[in-house]
């Protein structure tokens, strides 16, 4: 039997691997280091086999490489997420013991953060958290995520590991609340997103074509409506998103399905500026507050849509301006300070070098 494809898992054939039919998995030895390649794979059906001993042997991330003759392909996927190929009669696997145990010690992890949560929600555990609801949970989830991004921002990684902890507990948070109520729990969570995944990644979890995989893109806002059974594209977009991002996702929902209607960098332009100018030109002839409103409203729109022509993040860079504008100010305003002034005390001349110094970084 040829085993070349083993390199591809990075199995080396010289130091040893066990060979075992997907009919008599059950009774594969754990103790065994070496990778096994379970063989006669003909169907959902053996596949199953092997699939469920996974599970109860190890985890659902548990890594398995699955070798198919007829397209010679290779491909590695988790133990939970194990589908036999459409276009295949007969598949192979290879498990690598020490891979599979160290996803499940990854999983053991999780298990300990819910241990926690459990004894703080216990009678006779921390009274705050004891107090807490959804709806108090509320702010703190927006900080934590929101502490993410700026570590991101910062290239923080230490920071970053250690927010991303926190947005991880308020999760587990949420999910121990409704568990208690008999709702669903942490495990629906994981597995909820990990079928959503697997659902719409059918390219990558199934065996597809090019132009198979290219019709499913294209049709990527269409199947996310049918899938939550939703009559509008724009309907489950959470009005609670900052206005510039909320703008931006809505425009590139439309998009996706409007393409050849879809304008270049110069035709945004054009109706950028002519929505500027209507503005002001309202502004300045006094028109009713809710209409220059409306109008201001509108040129930040095809604001969002022209930044947009040109690959940019309208919220990312109004954040990053936000920031350079503020860190400039902060030093502008410790100068004062060394020399024993308020900002309150700032003289025509310190407001110049403020806008010197904010001439010079582009911010003005």
């Amino acid at each position: 039997m040829d085993f070349s494809f083993l390199k591809e898992a990075g199995v080396e054939e010289e130091r040893g691997f066990t060979v075992c039919p997907a009919s008599s998995f059950s009774a594969w030895s754990t103790t065994s280091p070496l990778p096994v390649i379970v063989t006669e794979v003909r169907g959902e059906d053996s596949l199953g086999v092997v699939r469920r001993e996974l599970l109860r042997r190890y985890d659902g991330a548990a890594p398995v490489w699955l070798w198919c003759p007829k397209t010679r392909e290779m491909r590695r996927e988790h133990a939970a997420a194990l589908a036999f190929p459409q276009r295949e009669r007969e598949v192979m696997l290879v498990i690598c013991p020490e891979e599979c145990l160290a996803a499940s010690a990854s999983a053991a992890s999780l298990q300990r953060l819910r241990r926690v949560m459990e004894a703080l929600r216990a009678p006779d555990g921390c009274p705050w958290d004891r107090a807490q609801t959804h709806e108090t949970l509320r702010t703190y989830l927006l900080q934590e995520a929101y502490e993410v991004v700026d570590a991101i921002d910062r290239g923080d990684r230490e920071n970053l590991k250690e927010e991303l902890g926190d947005v991880l507990y308020q999760v587990v948070f949420h999910a121990r609340l409704a568990e208690e109520r008999g709702e669903f729990t942490l495990d629906d969570v994981a597995d909820g997103i990990a079928d959503k995944m697997i659902e719409r990644h059918p390219y990558v979890f199934s065996t597809m074509t090019a132009e198979e995989t290219a019709e499913l893109l294209g049709s990527w806002e269409i199947r996310k409506m049918r899938e939550k059974r939703r009559r509008r594209l724009l309907e489950g977009l959470s009005v609670s998103l900052p206005s510039l991002l909320f703008a931006c996702i809505m425009q590139k929902k439309v998009s996706s399905i409007c393409r050849e209607k879809a304008a270049g960098a110069e035709d945004r332009r054009g109706r950028f500026e002519s929505s500027w100018r209507k503005a002001m030109d309202m502004a300045e002839t006094g028109s009713a507050p809710d209409e220059l409103e409306r109008c201001f409203g509108k040129a930040l729109f095809e604001m969002v849509d022209l930044m947009r022509a040109f690959g940019m993040e309208p919220e990312l860079a109004l954040h990053r301006f936000n920031s350079l504008f503020s860190e400039q100010f902060g030093e502008w305003e410790e100068s004062l300070r060394k020399e024993g002034r308020t900002v309150m005390e700032a003289g025509p001349e310190d407001l110049s070098k403020l806008e010197d110094r904010l001439e010079k970084k582009g911010l003005l």
